[in-house]
């Protein structure tokens, strides 16, 4: 996925410097056209093809071309129906509002069982197609996580989105980019971000909120639509900055 350092670079030319998250150094000036191109990333900006007509039908083209080209070659022992259900399980999260899928009515309805939805579910977050956030401690193997996301954040765009679940599920797939380990806080959701990359173990807890929204019991806030980052708050277009 193209972060918004590359898709500024493929729309203005130039090359600004990778942001180390935390960091008081700017990699560029927040002004109104690097803001109004953050707002075009956010829609589109995630994938090549976005300098095409109808972006939205593109990026649902390619969904469809893992399900049922990418999936198939590597795992030739899924079924026609078990594509259908991974697709549904997709669906769902794009139209729902939701952060979870029903497991039990979904083995239900489509009369299979949990640990075979489970396996599903892991076959999608190696796909690319989503990203599964477990509890903090959670050891589980069989899991649906606490939160699931579409890796791509620009997806949710191709609906009728809800916005707190598109702004959390832009700082999953930013962070999963540089390789984080991301889980959720017990008591009220929040992520929790872990790296042990280049300077060693940090781990930080983060609260993502649109405006009006001030850091409490959390290391971090990240925010949208705002400019600079100011003591514990980042803004949102500084994640894109990351890679």
């Amino acid at each position: 996925l193209l972060s918004f350092r590359e898709f500024l670079f493929i729309e203005t030319g130039e090359i600004y410097p990778v942001y180390d998250f935390a960091s008081s150094t700017l990699p560029v000036q927040p002004d109104s056209k690097i803001l109004f191109l953050f707002r075009k990333y956010r829609e589109y900006g995630t994938r090549p093809v976005y300098n095409q007509d109808n972006f939205e039908e593109k990026a649902l083209e390619l969904l469809n071309e893992v399900f049922y080209a990418d999936i198939p070659f590597f795992l030739q022992s899924v079924t026609e129906e078990n594509l259908r259900l991974m697709k549904a399980i997709a669906n769902t999260l794009l139209t729902s509002g939701s952060l979870k899928i029903p497991v039990r009515q979904l083995c239900s309805e489509w009369s299979i069982g949990a640990e075979k939805l489970y396996q599903l579910l892991r076959v999608m977050e190696s796909s690319g197609i989503i990203k599964i956030i477990r509890a903090e401690n959670d050891t589980k193997i069989m899991t649906a996580g606490s939160k699931l996301f579409l890796a791509d954040s620009c997806l949710y765009r191709a609906y009728a989105f809800n916005e707190d679940i598109e702004r959390e599920a832009f700082a999953t797939m930013c962070f999963s980019q540089l390789g984080y380990e991301i889980e959720a806080t017990k008591n009220n959701g929040n992520l929790i971000i872990t790296t042990s990359l280049r300077k060693g173990y940090n781990r930080y807890i983060l609260d993502i909120a649109g405006n009006g929204k001030k850091t409490r019991q959390y290391d971090y806030l990240l925010k949208d639509n705002t400019d600079l980052p100011v003591d514990k708050t980042i803004p949102l277009w500084l994640l894109g900055m990351m890679w």
